[in-house]
Parts: C-alpha cells; sequence; structure tokens
C-alpha cells in the first residue's frame, strides 16, 4: 500500500532529503539497496559526497548480466559514483547467469534493509516486467529472493532481480521516480493489475507500505 508521499520542486531537492533519510536509517549494520536507470544519478551524487558508514552494504535491486565495465551495468554506475564504498554485484561474470542467481539465494546476509524501486515506463520495477515469461515468477510468493529475468524492453539482455516477496520483507521499501509522466503511470498503476503494470503490486499489497519520492 501506499505510505507517505513526498514531492518535491526539483530532483536536487529531493536527492538531498532522500539521503537524509538513509544516513538517519543506517546507524546499524545493513543493506542499501538501489535501483538503476537514469532516476537515481542525483541520489548517488549526493551519497558519494557522504560519509556512508563502513558496515552499509550496497548492491542492486536488479541488474544486467553484462561486464561491470558496461554502461548497462547498474553495478559499475553504482562503484563510479561510490567509489570506496562497500559494494556488491549481482553478476559474477565467471559463475554465469544461473550460477550468480543461486550463489546470492545461497548465501543471503542477515540484517536490516533499505530499499528503493524504481518505475519503468512501462510500468515494471526492479526487473519485473509486464509479458515477461519471468514475471508469474518474480510475484509468487514462494519464490527464492533472487531470480534470473528476461526484460521486454531494450537491452533484451539476462539480468538479475530481487523478487517481490524478497523486495516486501525489507524494513523501509521506498518508490523514487521523476517526471510528469511517470507521475501519470503512478497513478494509472494504484488501480491496475500487476501483470500489466508489475509496480501495482507493491502499491497495492496490504501488508507493506511503499513511501513515494516524486519530484517532476
Amino acid at each position: 500500500m501506499i505510505g507517505e508521499i513526498n514531492t518535491f520542486q526539483s530532483r536536487a531537492a529531493l536527492a538531498e532529503k532522500l539521503a537524509d533519510e538513509i544516513m538517519d536509517w543506517c546507524v546499524a549494520p545493513g543493506q542499501l539497496e538501489l535501483s538503476g536507470g537514469s532516476t537515481p544519478h542525483e541520489l548517488l551524487s549526493v551519497l558519494g559526497s557522504l560519509d556512508l558508514p563502513s558496515n552499509l552494504m550496497i548492491l542492486p535491486v536488479d541488474d544486467r548480466c553484462v561486464s561491470h565495465d558496461s554502461i548497462y551495468s547498474n553495478y559499475g554506475m553504482f562503484r563510479s559514483a561510490l567509489t570506496g564504498r562497500n559494494l556488491l554485484p549481482l553478476f559474477d561474470e565467471q559463475l554465469g547467469v544461473q550460477g550468480s542467481t543461486e550463489n546470492l539465494n545461497s548465501g543471503l546476509a542477515e540484517g536490516r534493509r533499505f530499499t528503493i524501486l524504481g518505475l519503468g515506463p512501462d510500468g515494471h520495477t526492479a526487473s519485473l516486467f509486464p509479458n515477461s515469461p519471468d514475471l508469474a515468477k518474480g510475484l509468487d510468493p514462494c519464490s527464492p529472493a533472487f531470480i534470473a529475468s528476461h526484460p521486454t524492453m531494450e537491452p533484451l539482455v539476462p539480468r538479475i532481480t530481487m523478487t517481490a516477496s524478497h523486495i516486501l520483507a525489507a524494513d523501509r521499501l521506498v518508490l523514487h521516480f521523476h517526471g510528469t509522466s511517470k507521475w501519470e503511470l503512478f497513478e494509472q498503476a494504484q488501480v491496475s493489475d500487476p501483470l500489466l503494470h508489475p509496480i501495482s503490486h507493491f502499491l497495492r499489497h496490504p501488508a507493506k507500505e511503499v513511501d513515494v519520492f516524486y519530484a517532476p
């Protein structure tokens, strides 16, 4: 369900406030789980200037199974912005897609989790895509924490994603997005079917609050 809706006049103001909330939250060991794409650039810039605790693990909510040096790698983007921080990649080129997924599921760390979702133009979040053959598994509450996923929008490369059940187990769950067209999509998704707009699975879930951070 939707929790607190925070709207800002600028993306910079949003990034500053969300970074403040992350800093207030991460006073004890835990994980910060970030979404990729273009939305988090301002947030990453702010976080990169802060003295993040050394016991904070940072990892992607999902990632493309490509080299960490690729422009399509979320981990690579985080690594560039958050130099010297405690970062965990989802994809290991030596293990491959299946091996990386199995490794993540067998080595899950316990601790508090602050998870930030994004919103794609087709209503996807993480790598839970409408019309994907992997969507049902991604939304299944009995699925493991991470699965391989195949997107339905470019670039069409395999991905690894957190599943809905793992995302919903986060201690703090945030939806972060920009732009008036995404706001219209956000409103539509509140009454939509998760198979059409996977983000609606989280916006309409009766047992979990999702706080919204939005700027035009």
